[in-house]
């Protein structure tokens, strides 16, 4: 069916369902949902324009302090939009604009809850000139494209425990109050950036991975890091952190599947590679799952192709939500089991059987007259399977080195 078949079949039936009136989507029908991700955001939104995130303990005893929750919804939504109003005057104002401002502000706005800000002694005006550079990252991710290289390059980022560290391509253009947390020295010029990609570095803090572990990884692919290509890493992970969608496009031939391939690779190197007693029950889980794939699984659908076939098959009615209809409708007979056609199906066990005398089909009795014969015959190669079923015996059981 072409496009223009397409176009007559579903142009009716719109017709019928479409509203015949135009409904206008207003801030006064359509209000931005206030949850607690909202609610933190606007929380210190507050503390911002009033001075207070600023404020430092005023005890000789470390305590950490914290900012009252808003209980009103509507406050909650003057904070943000003001933020918005103020800051981004000239964005895409609609309600994709205004939630992934939200969210990607969210992301940021959680550093106020870590030790770092809530236990600073140390650093003066932290609050404030976090703040206004979180605010500007919100702007530059909800609006940022690549279609150009005219984006911005200047980002703080954070790892899992939400300790602040700084990605910049020039350090002569990051502004004075961000340079003051760092104590006016370039946390690239710093030992552990010495001799290492300093985008890698920040990518591997980003993933909670070593950077080892990602360099290897980017040997091994012989995958580029190039500046675009760590700014557009960056911003898909913001994408995933926030939950929000994100389509790449772009021509067939520069990269896109490769990049995001480098990307899953970098995301479960923590899972893959590091060692965390945390993260260890996710480990043993992913490891299991990956010997499973490549070991069992793999080897099953090289020497029986249309396994897979009858397997989806068999899910299909699953899948297409038909939970309800009678299984005996199906082109598929579900009182066969898998019969083996391949001879060297054998071999998984280190032996060659006959898998003919395994399927589960009727059979006719054998009135020859060796039927005695042949059914101690089968007696003695059933034995040898249930041997061979032993865990002792089951060669593709036993974990590699």
């Amino acid at each position: 069916m072409d496009i223009k078949e397409n176009l007559n079949y579903l142009l009716p039936l719109l017709s019928i369902i479409a509203q015949s009136s135009i409904e206008i989507i207003t801030d006064e029908d359509y209000h931005l949902y206030i949850g607690d991700e909202e609610e933190l955001v606007a929380r210190f939104l507050k503390a911002y324009s009033n001075g207070t995130i600023d404020r430092r303990p005023s005890t000789p005893f470390c305590v950490a302090y914290e900012f009252e929750e808003l209980d009103d919804e509507d406050e909650c939504r003057r904070y943000i939009y003001e933020c918005i109003d103020k800051y981004a005057p000239h964005g895409r104002r609609n309600k994709i604009y205004e939630v992934s401002f939200a969210k990607f502000l969210y992301r940021r706005v959680r550093f106020f809850t870590s030790c770092y800000y809530t236990l600073n002694e140390t650093i003066p005006n932290l609050g404030s000139t976090a703040m206004t550079q979180m605010i500007q990252e919100a702007k530059a991710l909800s609006e940022i494209s690549f279609r150009d290289d005219d984006y911005p390059r200047l980002y703080l980022v954070y790892d899992p425990g939400f300790a602040l560290h700084l990605l910049h391509n020039n350090w002569d253009q990051v502004p004075a109050g961000l340079k003051a947390l760092w104590k006016n020295t370039d946390p690239l010029e710093r030992p552990e950036f010495l001799n290492r990609n300093h985008f890698l570095k920040c990518l591997s803090w980003l993933v909670d991975s070593k950077y080892e572990t990602c360099e290897r990884i980017m040997n091994q692919m012989k995958f580029i890091l190039t500046e675009n290509f760590a700014y557009k890493l960056f911003h898909i992970h913001e994408r995933k952190l926030t939950t929000l969608p994100l389509i790449i496009e772009g021509d067939t031939g520069i990269g896109k599947t490769y990049l995001l391939k480098f990307y899953s690779l970098l995301l479960n190197a923590s899972v893959q590679h590091n060692y965390d007693q945390t993260n260890f029950r996710t480990q043993i889980l992913e490891r299991a799952s990956l010997w499973l794939s490549e070991k069992i699984i793999g080897k099953v659908l090289e020497m029986q192709p249309s396994l897979l076939n009858e397997v989806l098959q068999r899910i299909r009615p699953k899948l297409m939500g038909s939970h309800e209809e009678n299984t005996k409708d199906d082109d598929i007979d579900l009182d066969r089991e898998y019969s083996y056609d391949d001879d060297d199906a054998g071999n998984y066990l280190g032996k060659e059987y006959d898998y003919n005398e395994w399927e589960a089909q009727e059979c006719e009795p054998d009135d020859t007259e060796n039927g005695d014969d042949e059914q101690e015959e089968e007696n003695q190669q059933n034995s040898d399977v249930q041997e061979s079923l032993e865990p002792s015996n089951l060669r593709f059981l036993q974990p590699s080195n």
